[in-house]
């Protein structure tokens, strides 16, 4: 074996290791994206959340403050779900996230629709509200009510 056949294998040899090593370092950078792109759903979801249970919590204080300030509450609670809608919209969340609150966007959508929260719907412009119409028609399978 001459020199020259020694150095092609050995040149060979090290293009092999190299493009293992790029192979190798390709395969966790994928991973690394995924986890990433999982810990973003994860901490979006949370603040959602945190705006949701912040104003459901208040919810008994406000029935004992009567009908204004239940309207007044529900029509904030509405507006999370519509930042919520925003986001599932657009698959920002993973599916369990997406379908977390479905049944309570539909539940307080279809609860409005015999109150005088009727007409907090009524009087929003087609631009507002305009998510969670998109959510509810998607995923009640019904005309959004207002």
């Amino acid at each position: 074996m001459t020199c020259l056949e020694v150095v092609n294998m050995v040149a060979n040899i090290a293009t092999a290791i190299a493009l293992l090593v790029a192979a190798v370092a390709l395969f966790l950078n994928v991973k690394a994206t995924k986890l990433q792109r999982k810990s973003f759903q994860a901490d979006l979801f949370h603040k959602v959340t945190e705006g949701i249970n912040s104003i459901t919590a208040e919810q008994k204080e406000c029935e004992e403050q009567g009908e204004e300030a239940i309207l007044n509450w529900f029509q904030r609670l509405i507006n999370a779900f519509e930042y919520y809608a925003f986001f599932a919209n657009r698959d920002y969340f993973a599916l369990d996230m997406e379908t977390y609150y479905r049944s309570a966007v539909i539940e307080y959508i279809n609860w409005a629709k015999d109150s005088e929260a009727e007409e907090f719907f009524k009087a929003s412009k087609d631009k507002q509200l305009s998510e969670i119409r998109k959510y509810y028609e998607k995923h009640s399978g019904s005309q959004f009510p207002f």
